[in-house]
């Protein structure tokens, strides 16, 4: 039997004492976790928090160094937020859209909320959305918009149902190596309110005239002090109108002042957030 050198046993040693004090601080952790959970029900707080989740990654991104890769240690850092933290104040279930124009929904929620997560395939959008405002389920993962498609599921999300869905994430977080599929990116929904992480992009569904002129809603949107882009297109049946989701830079809650000035401008009739999401560590 080879006997390992004396400098060798030493490091194992050290790299022992270390996984000790780290399953220790892990074990402290997850009792904070337990008391915060406590603390959060007894006067009425969101156990959800995308936004202070975001504040944490981020805040670990600045400081990171060293040859481990920062998209490693956001999964390690996920797995203690989601199954170790979240999953201690509360049971979570996410629900993903598992349709073929949703293929790679899967890894994206797996890779954010971690593997001791339960998770839910649903035939289409609109089941998501239905568990997630019904409380079946906690959030649910839908492919990200985009141009040309047929059935788009975010106007689901202008219903009138009491506490609607809305868009609180932003899939991947981080830089992801491990896709089997071309999806590139997903939103998450909750039925709550998107909230300001200070690094922001807000989603807003606006009603204009059909065929509305592109140049025109960008010059509106310039006069009420807004700036972004154009998601998606979709058509609204009862009038004579088209939705068009509109993504914001910055965080704009659901009562800001310029989204009143905005459904004023000619040619346009409302604007309504749908939520938001902290801005990604990759910058997407």
């Amino acid at each position: 039997m080879t006997t390992a050198p004396p400098a060798l046993d030493a490091l194992r040693r050290e790299i022992d004492e270390i996984d000790d004090a780290i399953h220790d601080l892990i074990l402290r952790r997850a009792e904070i976790v337990r008391e915060i959970g406590r603390v959060k029900t007894s006067v009425a707080s969101p156990m959800l928090r995308p936004a202070r989740e975001a504040q944490v990654l981020r805040r670990l991104a600045r400081r990171h160094r060293g040859p481990v890769p920062m998209g490693v240690m956001v999964r390690l850092w996920r797995e203690l937020i989601t199954g170790g933290s979240l999953g201690l104040q509360e049971n979570v279930l996410v629900a993903v859209y598992g349709g073929e124009d949703g293929v790679g929904c899967w890894d994206l929620a797996r890779d954010h909320y971690g593997g001791s997560v339960p998770m839910r395939s649903c035939r289409s959008p609109g089941e998501v959305v239905d568990a997630v405002a019904a409380g079946t389920a906690t959030v649910g993962v839908l492919p990200a918009p985009g141009p040309g498609e047929a059935a788009p599921w975010w106007p689901l999300l202008l219903s009138d149902r009491p506490n609607p869905p809305r868009v609180v994430v932003k899939l991947p977080f981080a830089d992801r190596s491990r896709s089997r599929t071309a999806i590139a990116t997903a939103f998450v929904v909750a039925a709550m309110a998107h909230e300001e992480s200070g690094e922001d992009r807000t989603l807003v569904a606006l009603a204009a005239k059909a065929g509305a002129d592109e140049a025109g809603i960008a010059t509106a949107l310039e006069r009420v002090e807004l700036k972004g882009s154009v998601l998606a297109i979709a058509p609204d049946k009862e009038n004579d109108t088209q939705w068009r989701l509109l993504e914001l830079a910055g965080f704009v809650g659901a009562d800001d002042r310029r989204l009143a000035l905005l459904a004023r401008e000619p040619g346009i009739g409302r604007a309504l957030t749908i939520g938001g999401y902290a801005t990604p560590l990759s910058g997407s």
